[in-house]
């Protein structure tokens, strides 16, 4: 099972002007190393979350459909929306699943997928990444569209990944795991369901 942004989001969850207020800068020279930090930061929030916080469409693979009963959960809500799935039939022909066999349900978090009334999945070719499922996650295009607890928690991780920007800029985010300085903004966001079991057939 894998997770991929297949198109990225438009624009970051903290807007330039608020980032530059949050670190005390003033004109616009740094808004480069800013918005490549700002940029890290949120992808470091995400994945501790567990959430997509801007509009952004993800592919999530699997070898396998949901066992019998369980459904199809997808990683990082909040879902807006599905926009296919696709499967490797028996043959090994790559088909899409017609919207009217399957049911989402995108107020759960995480969102699920389940075979619509008297339909259920189609069999399957037993490769990997057997299944692919397209969808728009996001909170919506709008920095306002984020919750305000989620982006305090993106500009106190900010000021201090800011001190250590070179860190940043290598990739090295050990800096954002020392003091608790926003898990405290993120309890209540934390999505664990899917961490802890993907629902794949063992």
């Amino acid at each position: 099972m894998s997770v991929e942004v297949s198109t990225a989001p438009i624009g970051d969850p903290i807007p330039i002007d608020r980032a530059r207020d949050h670190l005390r800068i003033t004109g616009s020279d740094y808004d480069v190393e800013i918005r490549l930090v700002l940029a890290a930061v949120t992808k470091h929030i995400e994945n501790l979350m567990g959430r997509a916080l801007i509009t952004q469409t993800l592919k999530l693979r699997r070898d396998q459909w949901p066992a019998d009963g369980e459904d199809l959960q997808l990683p990082m809500p909040p879902a807006q929306s599905v926009s296919s799935i696709t499967y490797t039939d028996t043959s090994g022909v790559v088909q899409t699943l017609s919207a009217d066999d399957y049911d989402v349900d995108i107020y759960s978090t995480p969102a699920r997928i389940r075979p619509a009334w008297g339909e259920s999945w189609p069999s399957i070719r037993p490769v990997p990444n057997a299944i692919t499922v397209t969808y728009v996650a996001g909170y919506g295009n709008s920095p306002d569209d984020v919750p305000e607890n989620i982006r305090q928690a993106i500009l106190v991780a900010l000021a201090t990944a800011y001190e250590y920007r070179e860190a940043i800029a290598e990739g090295d985010l050990n800096c954002l795991s020392g003091p608790a300085t926003f898990a405290g903004f993120l309890s209540d966001e934390r999505v664990y369901d899917f961490a802890e079991d993907d629902g794949e057939v063992p």
